[in-house]
């Protein structure tokens, strides 16, 4: 247990004026989040389900709160001497992605930014005491930090597919005949197919989110709530088995509201579930003593806020005349320029499937199928991206899937015209 002491008004004054101008450096952090949808349905969707999606406004919301949750705490360490070194490098690095995602245009960026000047400031005004009353509000903002495309490429489609294949053992294990091939499952004569927002990505951070909530929420020991967040994803994953279950025995699942619905429903039900495992453990592991000791607390120097507040003033103005990084523009070659006749083959233009290629996108490509006389075809696909939009890159394993329901069987090296080596997939 610790004393407070009253706060004088310059140091208040302080306060307030490094809040504010963390506000106006930190203005563009609104923006984080998924691209807009047409509709609110296909927003809601891509809020909950879509794995380069996030929810940044119920994030900031709860961020806010475990803030105000804290304040008490953060108050109490005031009189405790600064932790100068760890405040430096903190606030140096939180100035610095700030300024950089203002330059180079990426409030994502912001995010561990935010997660900097939580802990330097934590450090500089109550020393380690302060970093500790900051840390789960610190580590919680950065829930909204969207996963990098060409991160979550390298396992979202592995994902569909385990998906797809735990999904039909089950309902075969019960004696609901399904078969699966790729990423589609088949069930009386319905296709069904797993696509990115049924891989569990996004429950399994929902879940996880909840499980820091809980730890803050219910005053759990550090023990239980480190198991409770260890078992969250496990939880996800569950959850979202069942509810791809659900889709497909639910005959109405066509309907785009129903399968919102249905997701809505199983968060709900992953929610209790981690409410049940919380019961659990509350059961058999042993509850956290009360703390008895008494600190005595003096005074925060004014001089202490002012420079906190000084430091946020001079990144807000930097931020308010930084100049923009622009894309530079050069001479390029684009890919429709790609002969429409090759070998004697005339191409003809075909869609490109994005809801099965979904994070792998391009900027510009060319889909075209060349058949010949004899009835032979072939199918090319090229595709270039200027890496500027951080929700989708093409380096994926989809890139060698030609359509939903395939998958590779080998894979081998061919020597090809100059001396190259490719890969050959079958």
């Amino acid at each position: 247990m610790r004393t407070n002491v009253p706060l004088s008004g310059a140091t208040v004054v302080a306060l307030l004026a490094a809040v504010a101008a963390t506000v106006i450096a930190w203005r563009a952090l609104p923006d984080v989040g998924a691209p807009q949808h047409a509709s609110p349905l296909q927003g809601a969707e891509a809020m909950l389900f879509e794995p380069t999606g996030n929810s940044p406004p119920l994030v900031f919301a709860a961020t806010l709160w475990l803030l105000w949750r804290r304040w008490p705490r953060l108050r109490a360490s005031f009189g405790i001497a600064p932790r100068r070194v760890p405040a430096a490098l903190l606030l140096g690095a939180a100035f610095g992605l700030c300024f950089w995602s203002h330059y180079v245009g990426t409030p994502s960026l912001l995010l561990p930014a935010l997660t900097c000047a939580l802990l330097g400031g934590g450090f500089w005004l109550g020393g380690k005491p302060g970093a500790r009353a900051v840390l789960l509000p610190a580590v919680f903002v950065m829930t909204a930090f969207p996963i990098p495309a060409a991160l979550l490429n390298q396992f979202i489609y592995p994902l569909q597919i385990l998906t797809a294949d735990a999904v039909t053992a089950m309902l075969n294990a019960v004696g609901l005949a399904t078969r699966v091939e790729g990423d589609l499952i088949f069930r009386e004569g319905a296709i069904f197919q797993v696509i990115e927002s049924c891989s569990g990505v996004r429950t399994i951070e929902t879940i996880v989110m909840s499980s820091l909530l809980y730890h803050d929420l219910f005053y759990r020991s550090r023990l239980q709530s480190w198991l409770l967040f260890l078992l969250a994803p496990f939880v996800g994953i569950a959850a979202n088995l069942l509810r791809v279950i659900g889709i497909v025995l639910n005959p109405y699942s066509k309907f785009a509201a129903i399968h919102t619905l249905q997701g809505l429903v199983m968060i709900v039900v992953a929610v209790m579930m981690l409410a049940a495992l919380d019961m659990l453990l509350t059961r058999i592991l042993p509850a956290d003593p009360p703390g008895t000791r008494v600190r005595s607390m003096r005074p925060l120097a004014p001089a202490r806020a002012s420079v906190l507040a000084v430091l946020a003033g001079a990144l807000a103005v930097a931020t308010l005349f930084v100049a923009p990084w622009k894309e530079p523009v050069g001479p390029e070659t684009p890919l429709s320029s790609f002969p429409i006749q090759v070998a004697g083959r005339q191409g003809e233009g075909r869609k490109l499937d994005r809801e099965f290629y979904g994070t792998t996108t391009f900027s510009e490509w060319v889909h075209r199928r060349y058949a010949d006389e004899d009835g032979g075809w072939v199918d090319v696909l090229l595709g270039s991206d200027r890496r500027l939009d951080p929700f989708v890159s093409p380096f994926s394993p989809k890139v060698a899937i030609p359509s939903p329901g395939t998958f590779v069987e080998t894979r081998s090296e061919i020597e090809i015209a100059g001396g190259r080596r490719a890969e050959r997939l079958v």
